[in-house]
């Protein structure tokens, strides 16, 4: 009969340990909100959270480069805008001379409102620059940018930037006043020029900028499949650990009362043989 408590009670004790192990751990679990805190939990799950990791801090160098390009990219964009404005005002001026020649006496004044507005164009376009860098002021260059890794080889988009404001400069500096229908002629031709050469470069950075605004989406889409895949192998489901927790909770006591039982049991054996 002894022999028998004895074994019972290592059978108790051994499911007491084990109850006690899984409570730990549930607690651990609670308390960080992960099931998976080591590769001791599960290796396998650990090591390919891990490799994500990897992948997600190697994709924020990626998002954040092109999200620099493409701010570069629309803040050219929107000067540009400005500058067609204020060109265009430039040759409403000359037009207006040459439709109705005001004499004289009034050239000046069209002339300090021209130099006015190309001041301004030129502030504009200096202006434009995004974290360091102008895509309408710099020397001409293709800016690229990396959208993504394949096998270890970088892949690149890219677009020539073009000095708009040495272009700016050029196109008006010749004329230095209006003095007659002939250079109010002249200067509403250079208007043109420009608003047609800014015109062109200015579609060729907003489709630079679209097509980095696809990267994005995707970039964003990705992540969340990443974090998904992330939070799947490693968060603990906190309602299904709490009632976990109670229940190894419930087990433990009717161990301890087991326990109890069969140790008592045993005493009244002995008494016998007293």
């Amino acid at each position: 009969m002894v022999g028998i408590n004895a074994s019972a009670n290592s059978y108790i004790l051994s499911n007491l340990r084990q109850i006690n192990s899984d409570i730990a751990t549930t607690q651990a679990r609670i308390g960080t909100g992960r099931k998976v805190n080591s590769s001791s939990d599960n290796a396998i799950a650990w090591k390919t959270a891990q490799t994500i990791k990897s992948d997600q801090s190697a994709q924020e160098k990626l998002s954040t480069g092109i999200a620099q390009v493409k701010g570069r990219a629309d803040a050219a964009t929107a000067a540009i805008d400005t500058a067609i404005t204020l060109a265009g005002k430039i040759k409403e001026l000359a037009d207006g001379v040459v439709a109705a020649d005001p004499g004289t006496g009034n050239y000046g004044t069209v002339t300090a409102k021209v130099a006015a507005l190309h001041t301004q164009i030129a502030s504009v376009l200096s202006a434009a620059g995004f974290d360091g860098k102008n895509f309408l002021t710099d020397t001409a260059a293709a800016q690229a940018v990396t959208i993504g890794i394949n096998s270890g080889v970088a892949a690149t988009v890219s677009v020539t930037t073009v000095d708009v404001e040495a272009g700016a400069a050029t196109t008006f500096s010749g004329i230095a006043a209006i003095s007659d229908t002939a250079t109010a002629a002249t200067l509403s031709t250079a208007a043109d020029t420009f608003i047609a050469s800014v015109t062109a470069y200015q579609g060729t950075l907003a489709t630079f900028s679209e097509s980095l605004a696809i990267q994005q989406d995707f970039q964003s889409a990705l992540s969340g499949i990443r974090s998904a895949a992330l939070s799947s192998l490693l968060d603990a489901d906190l309602t299904e650990e709490s009632a976990k927790i109670t229940a190894l909770q419930t087990q433990q006591q009717l161990a301890y009362q087991a326990l109890a039982i069969t140790n008592s049991s045993a005493q009244n054996v002995l008494r016998l043989f007293q």
